[in-house]
């Protein structure tokens, strides 16, 4: 970036370089992969839900209809764990699942 002032009588420029550094820090983790991961998306009956560390943690897990209504709840939940959901009709979730140090996660799913 180059600033010049000049008048009638004389001109000068100063130029440095400058970085633009993002001010969020929301930017950033949008570019890092998660630690827990959800597959198949879109499922059928069966939703697998695991932790790219390995470390098996209880947590609070969460599934809401499009609606907004809750239709799983289970506090302490294992993960890695296999939901078995025939019971559920097609259509989109938001699986939200809480750790017990606060850390939130959120979901889209489609059952088919």
């Amino acid at each position: 970036m180059c600033l010049t002032v000049s008048n009638s009588n004389s001109s000068d420029s100063s130029c440095q370089w400058v970085e633009i550094l993002p001010t969020d820090i929301a930017e950033e983790i949008r570019h890092q992969q998660p630690e827990l991961s959800i597959s198949p998306n879109p499922f059928r009956d069966e939703l697998k839900i695991k932790s790219r560390s390995g470390v098996f943690r209880n947590v609070h897990l969460q599934m809401f209809n499009m609606h907004g209504i809750c239709v799983l709840d289970q506090p302490g939940a294992p993960v890695p764990v296999n939901l078995h959901l025939p019971h559920l009709p097609p259509g989109m979730y938001v699986c939200r699942i809480e750790e017990q140090d606060g850390k939130m996660y959120s979901f889209k799913v489609m059952k088919l």
